[in-house]
Parts: C-alpha cells; structure tokens; sequence
C-alpha cells in the first residue's frame, strides 16, 4: 500500500501497482482507484487502463454494473492498439456487464473476442474465467449441453492455473450442471474423482460439494448414501439450515428414508420466511405429499 501511495505523482505507475492487487486485495484496490483524480488521467492509454481496472475492480466487489459505457472505452483502445492482454480482459468485463442486464446474445458475441485472443494467452485463469461466464450463460439461456461443454473448460483450465480454490468451485458447477442435465453417474463420478482434502477448512464449499452428492445419489435411488452426504453437509453450517440449502430435495431424501417428521421440519422450516419464491414453495407440498 505504500509503495502504491507512493506513486501518485505517477499515475501510470500507480495503475500498474493497483493492478497487482485487485484479486486478493479489491476493497483496497477500488478504494485508491476512487481516491485517484480522473483529470490526471491525460493519455487515452491512462483512461483505458482506469477503465478496465476499476470495472475489474467493482466486479471483484460484487458490485455487478449493468452500464458497460466506462468499459467500452478501455475495449476500444485495447483493440485498436493490439494490446491483446488487455483487450481480453476488456472483453470479458464487457460481456459480465451484458451478462448482469440479461443481454446473453451480445454477452456471448463479446465473449467470443475475449475466448479468440485467450488462445495466445498463458493465463489459464483468466482462459477459466472466460469458459465459467460461458457456462453461466448457457445456463441461464437453458443451454445445457453447452453449460456442460463450458463447464468442462473451465475445470480445466483452472486446474492449470495458479488458483486452485476456483478450480474446485468450478467442479462443483460441473456436478450441478451434470444434475440439471440427468447426468447422475457422471456428476457422482466427478465428485468421486475430486480430492477436496484441502478445501475441507471451506464451509460453504463442503456444504455445496456435500449438496450435490446428496441430489445425485437420491436421483438414482441411493438413499442411505444421499442421507449419509446430507449429514456431512450439516456439519459444515454454523447454522441448522441457510437460505441456499435446497429444502425440496433435503425433505425428499427424508422421505425416501423414511424420516417423514424430519422432512416436515425442513418445510416447515422453509415456509416459514426463509424462502418466499411461489414457484418452489409448491415443490414444499410436493415433497411433503409424496
């Protein structure tokens, strides 16, 4: 942080320093991104490397911007300048904004730029984000052999980077994108092939891991082994349940093992505010009749 501060007399080289940090450090980076005077930016070079990072930045906060203006300043210049690096990023950034304003057809025409110059890139994260926000998409579009396609991509790309943590996050949409798809043995396989030893301190990871074990073993008549992963994911919560549990299929696998008091629990549990989407708090009843 020093350093950084150090350079303000320098902004492309406090651009540079900023850059460094946004990955591990975004609160930071966006903080001394805000704090810098936007007239001192007096190359378009200098606009441009802003406007990525502090889009980049703002993603990495979770604040999702649906104006891609900012962005499509740094996208231009990259482009037109041939800095391939930073027009993948540009890119990117640019189709995760199209992305969060449900634009999936030019969220993918953007994205198809930034996978083309990834090919000469050695970043294998950066080639991972890129596959996630397609698999995202053709989710979201219910491509689902294309979510899996993409899916697929991403784990391996990750796995080859220097970002292990994503690499696991990555399989777990593979095993949830192998569930949606009626891919049951093939996302139990995966599952079975992972080694999540050193995620096991990452609690909401297990749950989730442990989640899609349950649904995939239930979805195939495995009950006492659906039971079994829904116990672990239980003691990876600090509380009883979470909003982001699947109530449905948690009572269902009660149910299946003849727990009927138990499954009442988990959707009363759920009617009672938890959840209030209509569209699943029929699935309760469903589950709680069958």
């Amino acid at each position: 942080l020093i350093s950084i501060m150090s350079c303000n007399n320098d902004v492309n080289k406090q651009l540079t320093e900023i850059s460094k940090i946004i990955d591990d450090n975004p609160e930071t980076a966006i903080q001394l991104l805000e704090s810098i005077n936007v007239e001192n930016l007096s190359s378009a070079q200098d606009k441009a490397e802003y406007s990525l990072l502090y889009t980049w930045a703002r993603d990495k906060n979770h604040l999702f911007d649906k104006n891609d203006s900012l962005i499509d300043f740094a996208v231009k210049f990259f482009e037109q300048k041939g800095i391939e690096d930073k027009a993948m990023r540009a890119y990117y950034y640019k189709a995760k904004i199209l992305f969060n304003r449900d634009d999936y057809r030019n969220a993918i025409v953007n994205l198809l730029h930034a996978e083309e110059l990834s090919a000469t890139s050695e970043d294998n994260y950066f080639r991972g984000k890129i596959n996630e926000l397609f698999g995202d998409i053709y989710h979201m579009s219910c491509n689902l052999n294309e979510a899996i396609t993409y899916r697929k991509k991403a784990v391996d790309s990750y796995k080859n980077s220097d970002r292990p943590l994503f690499y696991y996050y990555a399989v777990e949409k593979l095993a949830s994108a192998y569930i949606d798809h009626g891919d049951y043995h093939k996302g139990i396989d995966l599952l079975d092939n992972t080694d999540v030893q050193p995620m096991l301190s990452d609690s909401i990871f297990m749950c989730m891991y442990n989640s899609d074990y349950m649904i995939l073993h239930n979805s195939i008549g495995n009950y006492p082994k659906a039971l079994q992963k829904l116990r672990e994911s239980f003691q990876y919560l600090t509380e009883p349940m979470k909003p982001y549990m699947c109530y449905p299929e948690i009572a269902i696998v009660f149910l299946n093992n003849e727990m009927a008091d138990s499954a009442k629990i988990v959707l009363d549990y759920a009617m009672g505010g938890v959840v209030d989407n209509s569209s699943i708090n029929s699935r309760y009843y469903n589950a709680l009749s069958k």
